[in-house]
């Protein structure tokens, strides 16, 4: 699969608005506890068509990471899968 930054042509603003989300106080419907090194991947499924956009915790703030979808199935393990609403 190709990764999103080469199909979507608004990649970057959509990962900087996402990354300001995730950083404000409200972004998760309940408590976590996040620890450095903590990745975090954003899928859209647009019928069909996915779109990944991956995060790190840093500090005490998510940062934009470049996708590496091997490092993530070799590396870290699905704790929660998110609710679509």
């Amino acid at each position: 699969m190709v990764p999103t930054h080469y199909r979507d042509p608004h990649f970057f603003l959509n990962s900087a608005v996402l990354q300001g989300r995730l950083n404000e106080s409200d972004a998760f419907d309940k408590p976590m506890d996040f620890k450095n090194k903590d990745k975090l991947l954003v899928v859209f499924d647009e019928s069909g068509e996915y779109f990944n956009y991956t995060f790190q915790y840093r500090n005490g703030n998510w940062e934009y990471v470049e996708e590496d979808p091997f490092d993530l199935m070799n590396h870290f393990k699905k704790i929660q899968k998110g609710e679509c609403s």
